[in-house]
């Protein structure tokens, strides 16, 4: 944990803020020429700062989540239940959206963040420039763990999360068992290059093609993990070509497959599975979807923030630290 500090500096508390370091120092030295919302910004700003220095025992930790609604919501609501478990852990946690927030600002936000905290979890897209900015604090002895999804080409210390192929060949292999001599197309849906979706896809694809030749991926939809968006393209799909015999969602979206798959009146002939367990129990229940595989956002928290710790003391961590699969059907009984 950081104990380094003799006060936040001009620079720190500048950005903190949001504000140029000329109007830091006027506040500071009492000087006219700032607003009174500006001055108020900075004091909060110093406070803020200053009250991490008198609590050296706590581990600061920031989280940057590139998402959907439905992900970033589920995690911080995991978050939260750590946090008041553990009065030793200050998280802070930066919420960004997959389709709004561009590998500049992801990268902007890993490295603010890395400024005050301890250690960095990150759940974000695949991007030179992401890959850069972790790469940039770890040099500066920042341990970052990704979760969920890895940056494997980053320097970050390790990643906590599902082993993403098996749950895509677990996809294939369903589907191919369900489907067993039947002969047709399949669709897939995936978002942005998430590194835990391309792995997902990539093992779907494979096992898919080994076990069930006669099944055939007809078209990867882009779902932007944005369920509005994904039915529009999936009920124009369906529109103009004959229902597909299965649906893989990698992404986020399942609700707005689930909606497309009604409007259609298919629901009952295609094999839906998908990731996303926010609409998960009452799409189970409907029937509309067959399969959820999921992770546990407490467990990968925990992990990560562990890891965290040990790498502060010095210790050493394993590179990969796999979470246990989830898996929900219709007759599950807790999410």
């Amino acid at each position: 944990m950081k104990q380094h500090w003799k006060g936040p500096t001009v620079v720190e508390i500048a950005d903190f803020a949001c504000v140029g370091k000329a109007t830091v120092d006027r506040v500071l030295h009492g000087r006219d020429g700032v607003a009174p919302a500006t001055r108020k910004k900075v004091l909060e700003a110093l406070a803020q700062l200053e009250s991490r220095e008198l609590e050296p025992k706590r581990t600061h930790i920031g989280i940057v989540s590139q998402g959907g609604v439905a992900f970033n919501g589920m995690l911080k609501a995991a978050l939260e239940i750590y946090l008041d478990k553990h009065d030793d852990v200050v998280a802070e946690l930066e919420l960004m959206q997959v389709a709004g927030d561009s590998p500049v600002t992801i990268a902007q936000a890993i490295e603010r963040q890395a400024r005050y905290a301890d250690g960095l979890l990150v759940a974000t897209r695949e991007h030179p420039i992401v890959t850069r900015a972790v790469r940039n604090v770890s040099d500066k002895g920042v341990p970052v763990v990704c979760f969920t999804t890895d940056l494997p080409n980053s320097s970050r210390c390790a990643y906590v999360g599902n082993d993403q192929s098996s749950a895509g060949a677990i996809a294939a292999n369903f589907i191919g068992r369900m489907l067993r001599g039947k002969e047709g197309n399949v669709l897939c849906v995936g978002s942005a290059p998430f590194w835990s979706q391309q792995l997902r896809e990539a093992a779907f694809r494979k096992v898919l093609a080994e076990e069930s030749p006669l099944l055939r991926i007809d078209k990867k939809f882009d779902s932007r993990c944005d369920s509005v968006f994904v039915h529009r393209s999936l009920s124009n799909y369906l529109a103009q070509n004959a229902p597909p015999l299965a649906i893989y969602n990698v992404s986020g979206g399942n609700a707005g497959i689930a909606k497309a798959l009604v409007d259609y009146g298919i629901e009952d002939d295609v094999i839906f599975i998908g990731h996303e367990t926010e609409t998960a129990p009452e799409l189970l229940t409907a029937g509309v979807i067959d399969l959820v595989i999921s992770h546990d956002f407490y467990e990968e928290i925990a992990d990560a923030i562990n890891i965290v710790a040990t790498r502060i003391a010095g210790g050493q961590s394993p590179r990969e630290v796999f979470t246990r699969s989830i898996i929900y059907s219709k007759h599950s009984t807790i999410f």
